[in-house]
């Protein structure tokens, strides 16, 4: 049996998480977080969940945590903050590592574990969430079904949250991010791309035609990396919220909000504190929703992919979920690694689209 352990356990992902992996019986589930009353309250609700107090920040105590797990799924945002010292401290146990990252930083910084990793034999997986990781996997498929494809695109929409599982760290993520290089797939050469340029997505459904701000995400890198794509650019749009405008990107940038200090952490959750609620009936119809886009084109045309989800959250864990079950089965690669680098797109797209709740069309 793997015993897998989730921490940050009782926020919003971590408790999506942790409802998805209590459905496998190969599963020995535990739950981490810095508080015992969350962790209890969790444990009332899932069966056969152990828990543990653990501080991810204090080194003695993850390592204790660590001790005679198999899997750590960390569901503690924002990683570029809450990331690399779990990886090391995962490696350091030879317990093997899976996020939901979205931050290239992050996985600009995770890639230098690569060599301890596969000396450890463990594996590290960044990126495992629904945007980026599935979306990745759309990705994927549409390249192997048009494998002369120059540009691809990706983007995602959510809905405003339902109610109880808003959480801050998508946006706290955005707002540390900021102070990083972000980088797009320019002539075939991962080049400097600040985020906030605007362009209109048809995504069909209760979200008809929205118009999404340009982010880069990893799974740019992971291109630049290992595919043939000459362009490649990422969008988002999240909980229902419009664009930033690019000069209020470029303020927050300059106020250095992914700075240690007292005062960008004052500021950053200033701008938490704004986050708007739903007000349009349009809005309210697909509160909880969203849909990730997929798009290639070549010389042969164009494909693209388009997955609507009823349920943000639950897709969110259905990664983890499927790493999990493919580490019950038997060892993956070790080393620094993404989804797209050891998941059959085909058959988890194929598993994925029959699952309740999505719908995916092709165009």
């Amino acid at each position: 049996m793997l015993r897998v352990m989730v921490l940050g356990a009782y926020g919003s992902a971590g408790r999506a998480v942790v409802s998805s992996l209590a459905a496998l019986d190969e599963v020995d589930l535990v739950a981490g977080g810095r508080r015992a009353s969350p962790l209890e309250g969790l444990a009332a609700q899932v069966d056969k969940l152990h828990t543990v107090v653990v501080d991810a920040h204090d080194r003695q105590s993850l390592h204790r945590a660590l001790t005679d797990v198999d899997v750590v799924i960390n569901c503690i945002g924002p990683y570029i903050g809450n990331g690399l010292h779990i990886i090391e401290a995962a490696v350091d146990a030879h317990t093997h590592y899976v996020d939901l990252a979205s931050e290239q930083e992050h996985l600009r910084r995770a890639l230098r574990f690569g060599d301890a990793a596969r000396a450890a034999g463990v594996t590290v997986l960044v990126g495992a969430g629904a945007y980026p990781g599935l979306s990745g996997l759309l990705l994927q498929t549409l390249l192997a079904a048009m494998p002369d494809a120059t540009r691809a695109e990706l983007a995602l929409i959510t809905a405003h949250p339902r109610e109880g599982e808003a959480g801050p760290a998508q946006v706290e993520s955005g707002l540390l991010e900021l102070g990083y290089p972000h980088q797009a797939l320019v002539g075939g050469r991962l080049e400097a791309r600040f985020p906030g340029s605007r362009r209109a997505f048809d995504f069909g459904g209760g979200f008809q035609r929205r118009t999404l701000m340009e982010w880069p995400q990893l799974e740019v890198i992971w291109a630049g990396l290992h595919t043939d794509l000459t362009e490649m650019s990422t969008w988002v749009c999240l909980d229902g919220q419009p664009p930033t405008p690019r000069w209020l990107l470029r303020a927050v940038s300059w106020l250095g909000l992914h700075r240690p200090t007292r005062r960008s952490a004052w500021l950053r959750q200033l701008v938490l504190r704004t986050r708007l609620r739903p007000e349009t009936e349009q809005e309210r119809a697909v509160v909880g929703q969203g849909a990730l886009f997929a798009s290639v084109a070549g010389p042969g045309g164009e494909r693209t992919l388009i997955a609507t989800i009823d349920d943000v959250a639950w897709a969110t864990a259905w990664l983890p979920t499927q790493l999990v079950r493919t580490w019950s089965r038997g060892a993956l690669p070790a080393g620094v690694r993404t989804p797209m680098d050891v998941l059959s797109a085909s058959e988890q797209l194929h598993a994925f689209r029959a699952a309740p709740g999505v719908r995916v069309a092709e165009r």
